[in-house]
């Protein structure tokens, strides 16, 4: 399981962190705490099947499930 410590003002993280991505609210929620979780687990890998979400993920670096 993944701890993210909160922010003083998340929410203004997550939609200054949105605005570089351009997804759905739920979407960018998971791809937030997705990459903040990334930073502190190796081996760490986002499964998605929505081809948006891939992009941006692919776009910000982090590990995707492929097949």
């Amino acid at each position: 399981m993944c701890w993210v410590e909160p922010e003083a003002d998340w929410i203004e993280s997550l939609r200054t962190f949105n605005r570089g991505v351009g997804l759905r609210a739920a979407d960018a929620g998971h791809l937030f705490v997705m990459e903040r979780c990334a930073a502190g687990l190796e081996n760490l890998v986002l499964v998605t099947f929505d081809s948006e979400m891939t992009k941006a993920a692919q776009r910000r670096g982090l590990a995707l499930f492929t097949r």
